[in-house]
């Protein structure tokens, strides 16, 4: 949840100027003296030499925005790669042609390495540096993490102070930002590659150093907890454990926080975390550190509490570690025998001072692995809250742990130990801390996070209040406050925050929101409902993008399926939810339901076909796996069969009753299958896809029966009416009818109608209707409903602020129920 300021976007850009810059760039180039030759550039005696020509710009330059304080006032020496393709030049006689605009792509040339090759660096006089890697694809799609292993990388006696991941037009990449004291005499190589770019970044005279306490205030929030881990880690390196202590003992003493809420003491300790080993040598190298820390500070708890938590990490990541650091994986004793450790550890910290935050956080965290009981961890929490409320990260674990242990014999609600935090502090500190554990928690209760029994809302809201005390201009807490309103249903709430946060750095909290289309839904969710008059209810208000909808024969239950992904079956006369069924694998594309209305099928983007039963809570049961994502799903009217499309043209067949797959057409179509639909006699299965043809086919024999004249556009859907008469046929334009048996073309429908989602007929065949809209951008959508015999539009069914995915008439016909991923399920009336 790191935020990453204006500032810390200026150093993305410096690291990115190698590729960004123009040749023209050259000319402007800042230097104390000329360069010399072609092949060398000096500036503040440093000197950078390639077989390319090195250029020298102010960082101002090479930043679209201000550059950050610690970096006012530098010079970037960089060797530029050659173009990686020439622009054609036109042959005699060509007519010249007009300039066609294109999005930039990256000149990277094929094997950059054998033109530049070494980069050498020299020192003329005593100075800080900073080198500034640009790694990222090589043109594959290959990364190259194995640069951290080679000579690419600064060497020994640099500190990593930032890894910043960024997109630079199409390719992904990110920049390391090395900085060091160097020294008259220093002199080191950097190797410059297709995908390896360094920038060697010479600040002004008297320049702050960056891990100087003062000088990381002026820095993006990012940049300076990489400091502050890199500060940490260098001094238990160098054993300087006097001014290790010192540092942690002044941000114990004065807590002081980040804008995300983590404070700088929780940071120090993730720094000397062995998180930065690479392989076993180095693992023991780091214990003897820890080790004689402890025995030069015998009466301090922090190298303890250091050591516990390395323990505990290394027992419960050992696999990870194994995988990716080259270590020998270890059998469940030997992972448990360094938990005991840890927690021998940690009792040996509380005897000498229990004062310390993080020891309390490593305890929780011990929990989980250890299986201690609910009561014990309360116990940790209540102490901790006593002590210091306002250190988050113990509150965040700890209602991770209470998710985990949810509905044990032995749980304790989470929401009863938020409460203890209140109680115990009665200050901003304790209801922020309330706050944080209700945020954890909304991964674990969901859509019951604010019932009774759980979380107070208010509470949550003034915490989230009183936390911009603590917090002044935190994006951060302004997205989880915004989130947390949605689900309460506090639209008011919400919508001020989100007019507060005006979009600002959604994609830094993919975490909270999933994505920015789902930000987009959740603010137009929480605008005012400007034509609710115009409908008989909203069944369903929030909580997740719905994909589909279906009636029951009967007409007493909806079925609903959203992007959680979760069939949900409701009361449409009281909006109370029937049943659930969650746990999906993925995104459903199709619902269907069956004739008599006690199946549902599901087929989704990870390739499955799901069956529900509603005889009480549906129990789901996965058919099997097709080569592509299924995209549509129909029951065959005597409810025996159940026919699939999928993205790859083919159809499957399955048997209801077993669950058994029965047949397959493998080439029913060229393309992805958009429409699928069995005549009311259940003799005939209709298709149409991408590849613009519309087939009918013998359910018996699987044989090809006819089709209709190809699409000039591609075809989004089909529906036959329940009278087996008509066909209403959807492309990217229009909706067209035809006869049946005949298929005989009988009219377009009035008005435009793009975007079509679904369509279904009433019952007396005498409607039908359409929703509609873009599913790839968030903006307000319509269904519209058509009288079939005329043809001509009836109703606009206007209130939807998203792409409207279902649709269907009740069994009775008096009322329509539209799904959207606007997060709404919409009743209508059909004689307005």
């Amino acid at each position: 949840m790191h935020s990453l300021t204006g500032a810390g976007r200026a150093i993305l850009w410096v690291a990115a100027g190698l590729f960004a810059l123009s040749s023209g760039l050259a000319a402007a180039a800042v230097t104390d003296q000329p360069l010399e030759g072609r092949r060398v550039a000096t500036f503040g005696g440093v000197s950078v030499r390639g077989k390319l020509v090195p250029r020298v710009a102010p960082i101002a330059e090479m930043c679209p925005e201000k550059a950050p304080g610690i970096l006012a006032g530098s010079t970037t020496i960089f060797v530029a790669p050659p173009i990686a393709t020439p622009p054609a030049q036109p042959l005699a006689g060509d007519k010249p042609k007009p300039p066609v605009a294109k999005r930039a792509k990256l000149a990277v040339p094929e094997v950059l390495s054998e033109e530049v090759g070494l980069v050498q660096v020299d020192v003329q006089r005593d100075r800080p540096l900073y080198i500034a890697v640009s790694w990222g694809e090589d043109g594959t799609g290959e990364w190259t993490k194995e640069l951290l292993e080679k000579d690419d990388m600064p060497g020994r006696g640099w500190v990593l102070v930032g890894k910043l991941p960024m997109r630079l037009g199409e390719s992904r990449s990110a920049r390391w930002l090395y900085w060091r004291q160097a020294k008259a005499g220093d002199s080191f190589r950097l190797r410059t590659r297709k995908t390896v770019a360094p920038i060697v970044i010479v600040p002004p005279a008297g320049a702050a150093d960056p891990l100087g306490d003062r000088s990381s205030e002026r820095f993006s929030e990012d940049l300076t907890q990489g400091m502050l881990k890199a500060k940490a880690w260098y001094l238990l390196q160098q054993e300087k454990f006097d001014e290790l202590e010192a540092m942690i003992a002044q941000f114990r003493n004065k807590p002081a926080r980040f804008g995300t809420g983590t404070t700088k003491l929780h940071v120090t300790y993730l720094g000397l975390s062995p998180f930065n080993v690479r392989d076993a040598e180095q693992w023991k190298q780091y214990l003897a550190h820890v080790e004689g820390w402890s025995r030069a500070k015998p009466a301090s708890t922090t190298p303890l509490v250091v050591w516990a938590e390395a323990l505990r990490g290394v027992s419960v990541g050992n696999a990870w570690f194994g995988r990716h650091m080259k270590w020998a994986e270890l059998d469940g004793d030997q992972r448990k025998a360094l938990l005991d450790r840890s927690v021998a550890l940690c009792e040996d910290a509380r005897k000498l001072d229990d004062r310390d935050p993080e020891l309390y956080r490593t305890l929780v965290l011990l929990a989980i692995p250890c299986d201690w009981p609910p009561e014990r961890v309360n116990e940790f929490l209540r102490r901790s809250a006593a002590l210091n409320p306002g250190y988050l990260s113990t509150f965040a674990q700890a209602a991770h742990y209470f998710g985990l242990n949810r509905g044990d014999e032995s749980s304790v609600n989470c929401a009863d130990v938020a409460r203890q935090a209140v109680e115990l502090t009665k200050s901003a500190s304790g209801r922020f801390a309330y706050s944080i554990m209700a945020l954890e928690s909304r991964h674990y209760l969901g859509d019951e996070l604010f019932k009774p029994e759980n979380f107070s809302w208010e509470t949550t809201r003034q915490g989230f209040i009183d936390a911009e005390g603590l917090l002044p201009h935190s994006d951060t807490r302004d997205h989880e406050f915004c989130r947390l309103a949605c689900i309460a249903g506090d639209r008011k709430t919400a919508a001020e925050l989100f007019h507060k946060l005006n979009g600002r750095r959604v994609e830094r909290f993919d975490q909270i929101w999933r994505d920015k289309h789902y930000y987009g839904a959740w603010q137009a969710w929480a605008q005012p409902d400007y034509l609710a008059g115009e409908q008989t209810k909203v069944l369903v208000d929030g909580h997740e993008a719905l994909d589909g909808l279906c009636w029951s024969a009967d007409g007493s239950r909806l079925v609903t399926v959203n992007r959680a992904p979760q069939v949900q079956v409701w009361d449409p006369n009281t909006g109370s939810r029937l049943a659930e069924q969650g746990g999906l694998q993925h995104v459903a594309m199709s619902l269907a339901i069956s004739a008599d209305g006690r199946l549902a099928a599901t087929g989704d983007l990870a390739r499955e076909v799901w069956l529900y039963g509603f005889d009480g809570k549906p129990d789901g049961q996965d058919l099997g796996k097709q080569p592509r994502a299924v995209s549509r799903v129909r029951f065959s009217p005597d409810g025996t069969r159940l026919a699939s499309g999928n993205r790859g043209g083919s159809i499957w067949w399955w048997d209801v009753a077993s669950g058994k797959q029965i047949a397959m057409w493998p080439t029913a179509h060229d393309q992805m299958i958009r429409g699928l639909d069995f005549t009311p006699d259940g003799t005939q299965l209709v298709s149409c896809g991408d590849d613009h043809r519309t087939r009918f086919w013998d359910v018996a024999s699987g044989k090809l029966l006819g089709s209709l004249p190809d699409s000039a556009n591609k075809l989004v859907g089909l529906a036959i009416s329940p009278d087996g008469k008509l066909l209403a046929l959807a492309d990217t334009r229009f909706v067209t009818l035809w006869r049946l048996p005949g298929r005989e073309r009988i009219g377009k429908l009035e008005g435009d109608a793009r975007s079509v989602n679904e369509m279904a007929f009433s019952a007396d065949s005498t409607k039908l209707a359409c929703a509609t809209g873009a599913l790839n951008v968030i903006a307000a959508s319509d269904a519209i409903v058509w009288d079939v015999p005329t043809q001509r539009r009836l109703r606009l069914l206007h209130g939807h602020k998203a792409a409207v995915t279902g649709i269907a008439f009740s069994p009775d016909g008096k009322q329509i129920a539209t799904a959207s991923l606007d997060m709404t399920v919409r009743l209508w009336n059909t004689s307005n």
